[in-house]
């Protein structure tokens, strides 16, 4: 089965400069591109750290050929490169098999290939290895992987036997988005880590030893960004991005006037009316106006942009999932280029 993700990065690669690169766990390229000026104020944009938000991928794709800018420009289009992959793609890579793309079918492999941990009516987990797959059928179509992260979160608190199994292991959860364009149940994948807890390729913490995650924050380390930006999908059909306690006043500024630029465009942010709706149950968010979440300092300290804050301004963009793909992929691509414009004239920045 071709892989669309290796196609592109092969045609990047005839076309821009590569920075750095790796190799995931199943030996898709994590790249960095470097994009832009001379400038030694560097720029770094990254996005797929998670396989089921496809739109900040396209978007890095768009970014690279459009972005006009004097600074250095080092763009990661996949963070979790497996992710942006379906599960039949998965599975035949790792199992050579033909086909195999259902839920269904997942489950019958796992008994032939691994151990079943657990598998109810609509629940499952098993692993391979040091590689599992978990899936709990969500009773809202737009939950997504919400509901398995949080069975995982409590099993391995509640089962022993079950955490030890799961340790330094990875869990490949299937999407389950039905209604997301270019997501869909099986189309794409969310990884996740076990240790003390669950964590995902967003996660940045010293107690977190996974190499790509580790080679993430080295690679932060190497470049010493100007400004970062990552790209996220989430809630309803709007942009949003986040701010803390300490977020700067030019900071706001600039948020400004990405909000107001997606506006221009006919892509309004999401309302705050939306985001309580959509977001409304999740602990310590804060809606403060259209299309800007409040979070605690210590959650925004845990992701790579957080990471990245240590040197410089550092936004987290999200797109709604449910919004059409073209509409996700030119909100990010709006957002990023205005929020670099911006930035560039800003002379506490520069």
């Amino acid at each position: 089965m071709r892989s669309e993700y290796i196609n592109i990065v092969t045609d990047l690669k005839k076309r821009f400069k590569v920075f750095k690169e790796t190799k995931d766990w199943l030996g898709h390229p994590i790249t960095v591109f470097e994009v832009g000026g001379e400038r030694d104020k560097p720029i770094l944009i990254t996005a797929g750290a998670h396989g089921d938000e496809p739109a900040g991928f396209y978007a890095t794709l768009e970014i690279m050929i459009k972005l006009r800018s004097e600074h250095r420009t080092y763009i990661v289009p996949a963070r979790d490169p497996t992710g942006i992959h379906s599960l039949e793609y998965v599975l035949q890579k790792m199992f050579d098999i033909e086909q195999c793309f259902s839920l269904e079918c997942l489950k019958t492999l796992i008994k032939r290939e691994g151990e079943v941990l657990l598998d109810t009516n609509n629940i499952f987990l098993g692993l391979v290895g040091h590689v599992g797959f978990a899936f709990k059928i969500p009773d809202n179509p737009w939950e997504g992987v919400r509901p398995t992260i949080s069975f995982l979160k409590e099993i391995i608190k509640k089962n022993e036997r079950i955490r030890d199994k799961l340790y330094g292991s990875r869990i490949l959860i299937p999407a389950l988005l039905p209604r997301a364009e270019g997501v869909g149940m099986t189309g794409r994948m969310y990884t996740v880590f076990i240790g003390d807890d669950v964590f995902n390729y967003n996660t940045f913490s010293p107690s977190i030893d996974f190499p790509e995650i580790s080679w993430m924050q080295r690679t932060i380390d190497e470049i010493k960004p100007w400004l970062t930006i990552d790209l996220h999908e989430g809630f309803g059909d709007g942009f949003y991005t986040f701010v803390t306690d300490k977020t700067s006043e030019i900071e706001k500024s600039l948020l400004e006037v990405v909000l107001d630029q997606l506006k221009e465009h006919a892509l309004p942010p999401l309302s705050i009316e939306k985001m309580k709706k959509f977001m409304g149950k999740i602990e310590g968010r804060e809606f403060v106006d259209d299309g800007i979440v409040k979070i605690a300092t210590e959650n925004f300290a845990k992701t790579l942009a957080g990471y990245s804050s240590k040197y410089c301004p550092s936004f987290i963009f999200e797109t709604g999932l449910r919004a059409p793909l073209q509409k996700r992929i030119d909100s990010h691509v709006i957002a990023s280029l205005a929020l670099i414009n911006a930035a560039t004239f800003i002379p506490l920045l520069n």
